[in-house]
């Protein structure tokens, strides 16, 4: 059972940095060929890069051993797998790629080497090398025969093709595989369903690979996982006109391509690491104080703060100790709230100044509700609420003094806060008498609170609605206001119901980046990178980021250095990457500390250096990076680069979790699970283990789902108990996890999604 996890924001994934382990018992060998330079047929432009990239993958991966051959002719094809069935005796795991053309014949399939001229049907079984044999190539590998075949191009083969008996059929792509035929633990991969063609792809790789690349060799996942999200990410990138299959299954057993790393005998082995990952939302932003905010300084010093609120144009004040700027920790936005609102009138807190206008201008101002923690019928979260993390920029665009607070974006329908009047734009900047410096601080204090607790919320109100809001802002943008057009930009992207609008939203932050707006261009990039509102576009991505980079925004640098490691947009180069995250990070941008440590941990553009990779995870766990407080638990853990400390590592774990990093609740279920740097306790362990679930941990979902037994019963019982008294699971409480409690492992699933 005993396995540990990376932790990483709940945002988009580009791609995942490999662990390259000699700690790794198992033995994983590969042969990759790539045909692309055909002689009596035009050339395939992408099969000797896809070829390429696979082998790099696989080797940054640990593969012990990754032989990679292109343009290979009958001969050369035949002895590569000779050698390489010798090569795959006895291992764990034995893979072999092909890329080039592929044709089928009277029921077999074939792969076609360079120099096939092939101009009889006869002449096929001389000619090309027949699936068969790729397959017993395999047949003295102990442990997973996986042969993925990006075969299925379009083959102008079959048009010079003579038939020497007519009713012979030749077809382009692979046919149907007799699935009881193939051998135990053998896994075939399509790039396309039987009988039809794969696209090539006009970009450096095919549709097919670029997805392979992608998640195949994500440490711990399930290889038949990744083939799923690989068929998901290939049928969107064509518009649904391919669609890639596989042949076989496996047993029960969970079986990654990529293990999490092991470690000797008694020792918790180092989870797989993560990757960074593009922002969803509006990365901080910085402004030096201009005669407005000296005045807002002045105005603390007499121990009142003004907020000007441009919904309604009149500036209203407010005490001081609810205005101060509080030091933000948390990662930016969507988080969710876990509480109860009962409906209450806006009261007066002792001593404020509540707005003094008449009518609905009343609205606007400091409000005190009663929360009832626990109760709600919310699905997502008991307080039916999105909340963010406002920059200081943002922050003031807004009329707001301090980004101190949590930030409501969004109130769902039917939801306890809906129904107690809570409307998007309020900032939560109290719950049960403590303060909320951000959206991280709110989860974490609500969750935990104990159910059924009522606590008082205090919130600020500066806009009615989203609709006034952009009116005030658009008036002062369109003047030349870049930081109210990112603002814009901001509520376009982030925004809810009608006024979220992506298109809009790069208007917005293409009209404040092209005014040298730093933190629009780096919104402006990542809109681009991810294809929100704009055709996807990396190489346009990476422009935006260096421009902002080079202008001195940390996210910026920290997100081109990501950019340079996965070879997005630009030539991939991990020293390069390694520069821009030490750039960002000695500019104090968390995320960045957490990435360099990875890269001193892996030794990628950097010489491998435990130690180092332990001081920039301590300064990114300490700056608030959950994903660091993950990092820097398991160093500890492991007694890499610092004395080995279980118990320390469970404090930085907790640290983590009580953050709301899922992956951390994780890690901290798998220390209480098994009595490591804390005394064994399986109700902690399954509480914790519950919520990285809710939170979305995959890693969490698949233990679950397909290794549950290597968990206690008592750990087993626990979880269901949870799941009973979460609402989606009606069984008996047994530690059987059949398909009722399989189901409500996928509602829970559904849910955090």
């Amino acid at each position: 059972m005993w396995a540990l996890i990376r932790a990483g924001a709940a945002l988009l994934l580009w791609c995942v940095v490999f662990v390259p382990s000699s700690a790794w018992a198992e033995k994983r060998v590969a042969l990759i060929i790539g045909n692309g330079a055909y002689v009596n047929v035009p050339p395939l432009p992408n099969p000797p890069r896809d070829a390429a990239a696979m082998a790099d993958m696989l080797r940054a991966a640990g593969f012990n051993s990754v032989k990679s051959k292109t343009d290979l002719g009958a001969e050369a094809m035949r002895s590569e797998l000779r050698n390489f069935a010798d090569e795959a005796r006895d291992a764990d795991i034995a893979l072999i790629y092909y890329a080039g053309h592929g044709i089928e014949m009277n029921g077999v399939n074939y792969l076609i080497p360079i120099d096939a001229k092939m101009a009889r049907d006869v002449d096929v079984e001389d000619e090309a090398i027949s699936l068969d044999r790729m397959i017993r190539t395999l047949e003295a590998a102990r442990g997973l025969q996986f042969v993925i075949l990006d075969s299925c191009r379009d083959n102008p083969f079959v048009r010079s093709i003579k038939r020497t008996i007519a009713s012979r059929s030749v077809r382009s792509g692979l046919g149907d595989i007799d699935e009881k035929a193939l051998p135990p633990n053998t896994l075939i991969a399509y790039a396309q369903r039987a009988g039809l063609t794969a696209e090539d792809g006009a970009g450096a790789n095919s549709p097919y690979t670029t997805a392979l690349l992608k998640h195949l060799a994500t440490p711990g996942l399930d290889v038949e996982f990744a083939l799923r999200r690989v068929r998901d990410d290939v049928l969107k990138a064509t518009n649904n006109r391919q669609e890639p299959f596989k042949y076989g299954s496996l047993g029960g057993s969970e079986v990654p391509l990529v293990p999490r790393a092991s470690a000797a005998p008694g020792e918790p082995p180092a989870p797989p690491p993560t990757a960074l990952h593009l922002p969803e939302s509006p990365a901080p932003e910085h402004s030096a104080a201009t005669a407005p905010e000296q005045k807002r300084q002045a105005d603390q010093e007499a121990g009142t703060c003004r907020r000007y609120l441009p919904s309604i144009g009149k500036t209203i004040e407010v005490p001081c100790e609810r205005a101060q700027d509080a030091e933000k920790t948390g990662e930016v936005a969507g988080k969710n709230a876990i509480a109860a609102v009962a409906p209450i009138a806006p009261t007066e807190t002792p001593g404020s100044k509540q707005a003094e206008a008449k009518g609905d201008v009343e609205e606007f101002g400091q409000h005190s509700v009663v929360v009832k923690v626990g109760e709600g019928n919310s699905k997502r979260g008991v307080l039916g609420v999105r909340i963010a993390d406002l920059s200081e920029e943002l922050a003031k665009a807004f009329g707001l003094s301090s980004a101190r607070g949590a930030f409501v974006t969004e109130v769902l329908l039917n939801g306890a806060a809906a129904q107690s009047g809570i409307k998007p734009l309020d900032v939560v900047e109290e719950f049960d008498g403590r303060n909320v410096a951000n959206s991280s601080g709110l989860a974490e204090i609500v969750g935990g609170t104990p159910p059924g607790t009522e606590a008082r919320v205090v919130l600020w109100r500066f806009a009615r609605s989203y609709q006034g809001l952009t009116e005030a802002l658009n008036s002062r943008a369109e003047s030349g206001d870049a930081a109210a057009a990112n603002a814009l930009g901001w509520l376009y992207r982030g925004g809810s119901g009608d006024i979220k609008n992506e298109v809009e939203a790069v208007h917005w932050y293409r009209k404040a980046a092209e005014q040298g707006h730093t933190g629009a261009m780096t919104q402006l990039a990542s809109m681009y990178a991810n294809g929100e509102g704009i055709n996807k576009d990396e190489t346009e991505a990476a422009r935006w980021y260096r421009k902002a980079a080079e202008a001195g925004e940390p996210t910026a640098m920290a997100y081109l250095g990501f950019m340079y490691g996965s070879g997005s947009g630009v030539a991939k180069d991990d020293a390069e990457a390694a520069r821009w995250y030490r750039k960002a990070a000695e500019a104090g941008e968390p995320l960045a500390m957490a990435n360099l440590g990875l890269m001193y941990e892996n030794g990628l553009g950097v010489a491998k250096d435990d130690a180092e990779a332990v001081r920039w995870y301590r300064k990114g766990a300490e700056a608030g990076n959950t994903a660091a407080m993950a990092y820097l638990g398991t160093m500890y853990v492991n007694g890499h680069g610092v004395a080995k400390d279980e118990a320390e590592g469970v404090r930085w774990y907790r640290k983590g979790a009580e953050a709301g990093e899922p992956t951390a609740m994780a890690n901290l279920a798998n220390m209480y699970e098994a009595g490591r740097g804390v005394a064994r306790d399986a109700v902690t362990a399954s509480q914790w283990m519950f919520k990285s679930l809710q939170g979305g941990a995959e890693w969490s979902y698949q233990q679950m789902t397909t290794n549950s037994s290597a968990w206690g019963k008592d750990f087993r019982d626990e979880l269901q108990r949870r799941l009973k008294e979460a609402g989606v699971y009606d069984g008996p409480i047994d530690g059987e996890f059949g398909p009722s409690t399989q189901g409500a492992l996928v509602t829970l699933k559904q849910r955090a999604n």
